[in-house]
């Protein structure tokens, strides 16, 4: 699922990815999940924030979450700051 989420050439089957790592709560996820709160792609960056909420991120990877809660793009800015909320 990590690769998936980082580098298939489908976009949706990376929101799926990103969707299914935040639902299965892989502790091991963070690095990746963190990497992709950088996409240039808004919303798989959002998809990402929105999938650290579920595996209580903040504990392990506040730094990803602080630059996104400073992100330009609002639903990236409000997921990252659910997750710090968390």
């Amino acid at each position: 699922l990590e690769q998936l989420a980082r580098t298939d050439a489908d976009r949706g089957v990376r929101l799926v990815a990103i969707d299914a790592l935040g639902d299965i709560e892989a502790e091991r996820s963070y690095p990746v999940l963190v990497g992709l709160l950088d996409e240039r792609d808004l919303e798989l960056a959002t998809a990402a924030a929105e999938a650290l909420i579920s595996i209580d991120a903040p504990a392990v990877a506040p730094e990803g979450l602080l630059r996104a809660a400073r992100a330009e793009h609002r639903p990236l800015r409000l997921a990252a700051l659910r997750s710090l909320a968390e």
